[in-house]
């Protein structure tokens, strides 16, 4: 430890001294022009595209340890005038203190935590996102993505929170939509397809969705056995038609694959006929419908999205997605409260309005246009 904070405190002196004295940093090249940077109220600071040694492309990355894909380009740049205002205060000592750059706040906002300043909420929110740019184990990594590709997050962790949410709701849901993702995912390796199309996540969320259908319609008693089977084949089955609707359309396949296997099977089995007709209990009238009801009824719009009924999957859902894009989050919950609004206004039967079933095709619908417009 003592070796490696003097080894910070070299690096981050060479670095200090070569954006306020024009000199160049050693091993580091450098484009160094006239451009200034205005940034915090400081005096203008000579900046330049100085590779910064704290990112894993740097020729000095090795020798502070950091790993390659550990961070994002992004998170360097921009931050020399952070570093040239620390050499003026004499704070290295506090960089020092904390460790090597590659383990605290992300490299290049150093400047921002030690002097404790408004960033240090930007650069903890950083630090929380390297969860997402560090790997773990890449089939593991490639089938959360499938989760989190349903609402076009490539986010690991969103993907987890969304796998999360579908346990609360419903185990046996959550473990075919598991075995969906593995079944499109496997079979895109398998069968040779685009490794970027299965990496991304791209080749299993369609296998999400059939197992959650399959879990909903198919299984008059959980953990069964032919569900499973058909999970697996119809994960299979959708990655196949993803690959060929991308081909034959300049179109994104979006669910069209999960909509043509879930219909062409519930129309071969036709479990809706094995479900006997029962009277509608007395609907409540809308104004008895509490706050609380409306919130409830909000989260389950969401999370009708995987055919799941819980609240509690809704907002874990909105959590998941606030986690990659704050604004899709936010566009996915006003899309689900106009829904509501609307089957109020049309006065729909209110327990459909409450089991989320007027906010979950809205929900889509704001998530596709967030994304593609």
């Amino acid at each position: 430890q003592t070796y490696a904070s003097i080894a910070a405190v070299e690096v981050n002196r060479q670095l200090a001294m070569a954006l306020t004295a024009d000199a160049p940093i050693p091993g580091v090249p450098s484009t160094r022009d006239d451009a200034e940077v205005v940034k915090g109220g400081m005096e203008p600071a000579a900046t330049s595209d100085v590779i910064c040694p704290f990112h894993a492309g740097s020729p000095n990355a090795a020798s502070v340890g950091v790993i390659p894909g550990d961070l994002d380009p992004e998170l360097c740049s921009g931050q020399q005038a952070d570093l040239a205002s620390l050499a003026s205060v004499g704070k290295n000592t506090a960089i020092a203190a904390a460790g090597p750059a590659s383990e605290t706040c992300c490299g290049g906002n150093q400047a921002d935590c030690a002097a404790g300043s408004g960033g240090l909420m930007r650069t903890c929110w950083t630090s929380f996102r390297r969860f997402d740019s560090v790997p773990v184990f890449p089939w593991v990594d490639q089938v959360l993505l499938g989760f989190g590709q349903v609402i076009f997050c490539g986010s690991r962790v969103t993907g987890l929170l969304y796998f999360g949410g579908l346990v609360v709701s419903d185990p046996w849901l959550a473990a075919l939509a598991l075995v969906g993702s593995i079944s499109g995912t496997l079979t895109a390796a398998l069968f040779g397809f685009d490794a970027a199309f299965y990496k991304s996540g791209m080749a299993g969320y369609n296998g999400v969705l059939v197992g959650c259908a399959f879990a909903v319609f198919l299984s008059a008693e959980p953990w069964t056995f032919k569900p499973l089977l058909a999970t697996i084949f119809g994960g299979g089955v959708s990655s196949f038609l993803t690959v060929a609707f991308d081909a034959w359309s300049d179109c994104p396949a979006w669910t069209f694959p999960f909509n043509l296997v879930a219909l062409t099977v519930l129309m071969y089995t036709q479990p809706m006929n094995e479900i006997p007709m029962a009277t509608q209990p007395a609907s409540t009238g809308w104004s008895e419908v509490a706050l609380l009801d409306v919130m409830m009824a909000v989260c389950r719009g969401v999370a009708q999205v995987f055919l799941a009924t819980h609240w509690g999957t809704g907002l874990l859902v909105l959590v998941g997605t606030c986690w990659y894009c704050p604004r899709l989050a936010g566009s996915l919950l006003l899309a689900s409260c106009v829904g509501l609004l609307v089957a109020a206004v049309l006065e729909a039967d209110v327990e459909q309005a409450k089991a989320g079933l007027w906010g979950f095709n809205p929900t889509l619908t704001a998530a596709a246009v967030c994304t593609f417009f």
